[in-house]
């Protein structure tokens, strides 16, 4: 859900001495919203509902493991600790995270996240989730369209994009245009996560497709296309979600990844992400609620087996983790780098 908007040469960056961070209420509608904060570069939401309190635990826990690292409540010195730069002695991190809520509503929570990650250089990018308000669950485009609605909408954003390409590569010098030579095959191949929902339209973000070259030009990298003109490509679930229709949203469930996860590696409750990379490649983060540790995890899923090799915060090898995966839950072992004390391991969506 992470993609480069622009890439800069190396920056210089000043940082004041972190103080402490605040807690600002903010009005939300069918959320709450409570924003933490730290100086001014930094911004972060947490939901609250009086009408669902698992839904909304969900969604705080997918976000704040996403792009925290961490989950509210465990810091120890503010909610960014894991991935902001190093004000003192500058390591690569986080430079700037600050959202904004697109969309709040029975249907739909929508958030767009704007970053910077600085190292030799920095980067630049949005990030964007979309959320079923009553189940806690990420929807994807795909979720909302027929079968056959969903292939007509894809070659409509394509010629959309590629009609509005075509004027804006015009403006372009000659040595900027051979920089967006590969994006055309870059639109057939997006899997259009990128995506929010504000005032009856749906934006595209199309930046994973211009890379570096968008820091030299000006095109707009995100196309808007009105929720009324895919009313024929909707099902059930899409019509609800894009067009605001009245209706039982728990019914409706997502079969696409990354999804929230919770369960149990021994007696330590767990949160955990799951994502598939390709084909047979899949990656993960966990959070430990009982020792407040986190973890990456990069492996294979071959005939719904999965095998995880499980890292820490300084990619070193900490255990591995092996399942069965039905769809809804994985049931397996974790052992330690050794490949030994075996503890039952089970997670569910």
């Amino acid at each position: 859900m992470k993609f480069h908007i622009m890439y800069f040469k190396k920056l210089t960056i000043a940082f004041l001495a972190i103080m402490f961070h605040s807690f600002v209420f903010a009005q939300g509608k069918y959320f709450q919203v409570i924003s933490l904060q730290m100086e001014n570069n930094f911004s972060f939401p947490v939901f609250s509902s009086k009408k669902d309190s698992v839904s909304c635990k969900k969604i705080n826990h997918f976000l704040q493991l996403s792009e925290l690292e961490l989950l509210h409540g465990y810091e120890k010195k503010n909610p960014f600790e894991r991935v902001a730069i190093d004000p003192v002695n500058p390591i690569p991190g986080k430079e700037m995270i600050n959202y904004k809520v697109q969309r709040n509503d029975s249907n739909l929570l929508s958030i767009s996240f704007a970053q910077s990650y600085c190292g030799a250089g920095c980067t630049y990018w949005c990030s964007y989730y979309n959320f079923n308000p009553a189940t806690g669950e990420v929807i994807y485009l795909k979720d909302l369209f027929t079968e056959k609605g969903y292939a007509t909408f894809t070659q409509m954003v394509f010629e959309k994009r590629m009609a509005s390409f075509s004027n804006e590569k015009k403006k372009l010098d000659s040595n900027q245009k051979a920089d967006f030579d590969a994006v055309p095959a870059c639109y057939k191949t997006d899997p259009l996560r990128d995506y929010y929902i504000s005032n009856d339209t749906l934006f595209l973000d199309r930046s994973l497709c211009f890379a570096r070259s968008l820091s030299t030009s000006e095109i707009n990298p995100l196309t808007a296309i009105a929720c009324k003109e895919l009313k024929e490509f909707l099902n059930e679930y899409g019509l609800k979600v894009m067009l605001n229709r009245k209706g039982f949203m728990k019914i409706y469930q997502s079969n696409q990844l990354p999804q929230l996860f919770e369960g149990t590696i021994g007696s330590h409750q767990i949160v955990f992400i799951l994502n598939f990379l390709g084909k047979e490649n899949i990656s993960g983060i966990y959070f430990n609620l009982a020792t407040g540790r986190n973890f990456q995890l990069r492996g294979k899923f071959i005939d719904n087996k999965l095998q995880f090799t499980e890292y820490n915060n300084i990619n070193q090898e900490q255990g591995f983790i092996v399942g069965q995966f039905s769809g809804a839950d994985i049931v397996g072992y974790h052992f330690n780098k050794e490949k030994k004390e075996p503890l039952g391991f089970q997670i569910r969506h």
